[in-house]
């Protein structure tokens, strides 16, 4: 499936209608939603994707059934040497994990796969652009734009030449620690939410108590949240110095190469955006190297600055109570380097 070209733009669509569709119906008080749902042109575009989605995952998994071999039909029009093979001749990816483990009669459910493949998609894609959005335009807002992007320029160069002319593999890619962090702080600054660590209590839990409460019970049915964002903004939670600052190096110079502690994906008690514990997002490792990749790259190919006559960063918009957007109307300009690619 990640070699269609229709699934991986049907999966694009999907991401931006989802979207579309929480602003949208987030107008009308929730006793309206289930009858103007009819209605809303959102609605009716999510519900074109999720028609489409089904259509080629229902195509795939027959596909599958078909074939006496489960790798063939899932890889092949994918070449791997024997190295890259996994060796329990299994491929390594969603679709086969979901069908090891939901079971024959329910991996024949293609709502069901559909659905499953279609959100993971969807907690992929967003949250990963709308990071990277939101760097682009701290970074353009940056009261020294120009040199901190020299800086992030001659990182990715270094780099480069260290690993033959190219960013390729782990390796090159964890030692942008410049991009790394610019990422964190941009993050912390703009999480893709003000609160996280969702837990929903299904039997009483009592929690030690603590220098300011006594013990406290919480009963069944109770939905706890973390306010993470205040925390990391809040001088008493962190070590940070002037936490209500942007500062793009903040984590490159607290970074210790022999501990991970401020590293993008790394979660702490006063950085937690991804999460915390057993259920932290166990996507960030993945999305924080393309994110990396990203910037590195657009720092070694491309100059970016606000609008002209433009002097601040463009507001956010806050949807619902706990969502973080970047800058629906906000732009910046780019400008493509002549010394592109040139280390």
């Amino acid at each position: 499936m990640s070699n269609s070209p229709a699934w991986i733009e049907m999966s694009r669509r999907f991401s931006h209608e989802v979207i579309s569709v929480a602003v949208a119906m987030k107008r009308f008080h929730p006793l309206l939603r289930p009858i103007v749902r009819w209605f809303v042109p959102e609605m009716r575009m999510l519900g074109r994707c999720w028609r489409e989605g089904r259509h080629l995952m229902g195509e795939f998994t027959e596909k599958v059934n078909r074939s006496e071999c489960t790798r063939d039909a899932v890889n092949e029009d994918v070449e791997m040497s024997e190295e890259q093979k996994p060796q329990d001749g299994h491929r390594l990816s969603l679709f086969q994990w979901y069908r090891d483990n939901i079971g024959r009669g329910e991996w024949g459910n293609v709502n069901r796969q559909a659905h499953m493949q279609l959100m993971a998609s969807f907690a992929a894609v967003h949250t990963t652009a709308i990071t990277l959005t939101q760097t682009m335009f701290e970074l353009a807002s940056l009261p020294h734009s120009s040199s901190f992007q020299e800086e992030l320029r001659k990182e990715v160069h270094s780099v480069m030449r260290e690993y033959g002319g190219m960013l390729e593999g782990k390796a090159s890619v964890h030692k942008l620690w410049k991009a790394d962090s610019l990422l964190k702080e941009t993050q912390r600054h703009n999480p893709p939410g003000f609160a996280s660590f969702f837990r929903y209590v299904r039997k009483p839990v009592t929690l030690s108590p603590t220098t300011h409460t006594g013990a406290i019970t919480l009963p069944a049915g109770t939905t706890v949240i973390c306010a993470s964002q205040p925390i990391s903004m809040d001088p008493s939670s962190t070590s940070y110095t002037s936490p209500e600052a942007f500062d793009p190096l903040r984590f490159y110079r607290l970074r210790d190469p022999r501990s991970g502690i401020y590293q993008f994906t790394n979660i702490t008690l006063s950085s937690l955006p991804f999460g915390h514990g057993r259920h932290a997002c166990p996507g960030r490792f993945f999305a924080a190297d393309v994110a990396r990749v990203v910037v590195g790259l657009f720092a070694d190919g491309w100059d970016v600055a606000l609008e002209e006559g433009q002097t601040k960063r463009p507001k956010n918009v806050v949807t619902g109570v706990n969502n973080l957007l970047p800058p629906q109307e906000g732009r910046v300009r780019v400008r493509k380097r002549v010394d592109a690619g040139v280390v």
